[in-house]
């Protein structure tokens, strides 16, 4: 028995894997961004906790992406509960 997933499905699908590609490419940003930290050289005016200060901006930037992603694989769920109770035909 072949079930047709319903359109609702599907944009459900597509709407998951772009929040997913999105939220990857946020996390990456912040991946990236936590080894700038490291040769970090703050200037007398940031004051001595500026690299910190840094490194704490990209943690919550990596926690947005982590939860955009999280978000995605709660939509990718919705999607298959959708199809799943679409009666088979025939």
């Amino acid at each position: 028995m072949v079930n047709e997933v319903p359109k609702i499905g599907r944009v459900l699908d597509a709407l998951g894997l772009v929040l997913f590609l999105a939220g990857g490419a946020v996390f990456a940003w912040a991946w990236m961004g936590f080894t700038a930290v490291r040769g970090y050289q703050p200037t007398p005016e940031e004051g001595p906790w500026a690299a910190t200060r840094l490194a704490n901006h990209y943690l919550r930037v990596q926690w947005v992406g982590g939860a955009m992603m999280a978000a995605a694989v709660v939509v990718f769920v919705a999607a298959w509960w959708m199809a799943r109770r679409r009666p088979v035909a025939g």
